[in-house]
C-alpha cells in the first residue's frame, strides 16, 4: 500500500505536484483507488507548467 493516500487522509500534505501525461492506458494502479477522505480537501492551483511531449504539471497548494 503506498504511503501518500494516508497522509493525504491525515492532512499531512501541503502541496501536490502532479504531471499529466497524455496518455490512455488499460488497468494500471489508481492513485485514489479504495482511498476515503474523512473531510473534504481543498488545494488551489498555484502555477502550471507545458512540457512539449503534451504533458502538463500542477501545483496545487492547500487552502488554509
Amino acid at each position: 500500500a503506498s504511503l501518500f493516500p494516508h497522509m493525504l487522509g491525515l492532512g499531512l500534505i501541503d502541496e501536490l505536484y502532479l504531471v499529466v501525461h497524455p496518455i490512455l492506458v488499460g488497468e494500471n494502479k489508481r492513485l485514489f483507488e479504495n482511498f476515503l477522505v474523512p473531510e473534504k480537501l481543498n488545494f488551489q492551483l498555484k502555477h502550471t507548467q507545458l512540457f512539449n511531449s503534451g504533458a502538463i504539471a500542477l501545483h496545487y497548494q492547500k487552502n488554509q
